[in-house]
């Protein structure tokens, strides 16, 4: 028979055991270690070299990709390029402004409405505004609102309109050609040149 203390030092010596290797076997682990625990070992020059040791690129055109795991080539962006983008943009905002008041001009667009009441005893008293017949009697809380307000002398000119838009177009083209192909130094200029253009009707 076993006497009560050689039990219990048993019993411990077992629960030891138990808890050690559940320690071993259960203990949470990052997958990035998890790996280092399993690769097996490189050798180079009889050193040994961790095989998830990510290697650090010294060209500076390399930035490091998470989801490839690679490094990929990056491209700098150069002055010229930025230039070009700038007047890009220039090109495309002066052609919106041009196009605006060509569509005014041939009446294809209204003029912007007032903004206090000023501006509006002044549109009315001028006759700068359009208004259906069949709306001057209609009810409304906003009665303004059935208002155009436009010059009535200008009247709607849809092929005028297009024609104007076809040479803005063109004059845009030779612009924005200027800008790819030139110095932007150089493109500079057309493009200030291009802020003053108007339209001129073809003569037959």
């Amino acid at each position: 028979m076993y006497s009560e203390q050689k039990l219990r030092e048993s019993f411990n010596t077992v629960k030891d055991a138990i808890i050690t290797y559940e320690c071993n076997t259960l203990a949470p682990c990052i997958p990035a270690e998890a790996q280092q625990c399993t690769a097996e070992p490189a050798f180079k020059n009889g050193a040994v070299v961790s095989p998830n040791k990510k290697k650090k690129d010294t060209n500076m055109s390399r930035i490091y990709d998470e989801d490839l795991d690679a490094f990929v080539e990056v491209t700098p962006i150069s002055d010229t390029y930025l230039s070009r983008s700038w007047l890009d943009q220039r090109v495309d905002g002066i052609a919106r402004k041009i196009d605006v008041k060509l569509e005014r001009q041939f009446g294809v667009r209204d003029d912007e409405p007032p903004k206090t009441f000023a501006d509006v005893l002044a549109r009315l008293t001028s006759g700068k505004y359009v208004i259906e017949d069949s709306k001057k009697n209609r009810e409304s809380y906003d009665s303004l609102n059935y208002v155009q307000w436009r010059d009535p002398s200008i009247k709607r000119d849809d092929v005028g309109y297009k024609l104007a838009e076809e040479a803005l177009r063109s004059a845009k083209t030779l612009v924005l050609d200027a800008v790819k192909v030139l110095d932007p130094k150089d493109a500079l200029a057309p493009v200030q040149a291009f802020e003053k253009w108007t339209y001129v009707p073809a003569t037959a």
